[in-house]
């Protein structure tokens, strides 16, 4: 009969062990998504070509009067220039060239996302053991002591070895 409750004190300390030892939740590793958007607002320069138109002429003299003999117009290679305008009038030799108004203004804004994953991993710190831990350690090396003894101690007893 002693053995009986032997046996029930082995089995309520064992479980007494084994419930207080509670393992942790193992954690979980968080990814974590950044977006980064970068915005470049730019000023940008256009560069035109040179254009030039050219007027050429013979002039002679009729009666007291210039008069053009010959001309040669070259028009602009662009169209930015209008062809020159030439005028004789009273002797007097008047040229007039027009451009056209170019003004080339411009700002660029640009965008650049980028999605960044980036995985937390869970630092575990290393802390030493509390008093209590301490002496469920040794409560749990004696109780296998203990119930080795004991299966020892069956076997001799039943005769089994």
């Amino acid at each position: 009969m002693k053995l009986k409750y032997f046996f029930y004190l082995i089995c309520m300390l064992f479980g007494c062990t084994v419930l207080s030892c509670k393992s942790t939740v193992p954690a979980i590793n968080e990814t974590v998504k950044t977006t980064t958007v970068i915005e470049t607002i730019r000023d940008t320069v256009f560069k035109t070509e040179k254009d030039s138109s050219f007027y050429e002429a013979y002039l002679e003299c009729v009666n007291g009067k210039v008069v053009v003999k010959k001309e040669t117009v070259t028009p602009s290679k662009n169209g930015h220039l209008q062809t020159p305008k030439v005028q004789i009038k009273d002797n007097k030799l008047s040229s007039d060239c027009e451009v056209y108004a170019q003004e080339l203004i411009a700002k660029l804004k640009t965008k650049e996302t980028t999605n960044t994953l980036k995985e937390k991993v869970p630092v575990y710190y290393k802390e030493p053991l509390t008093a209590w831990e301490t002496v469920q350690i040794w409560f749990g090396r004696i109780f296998l002591l203990v119930i080795v003894a004991a299966i020892v101690w069956l076997l001799f007893k039943f005769k089994i070895i």
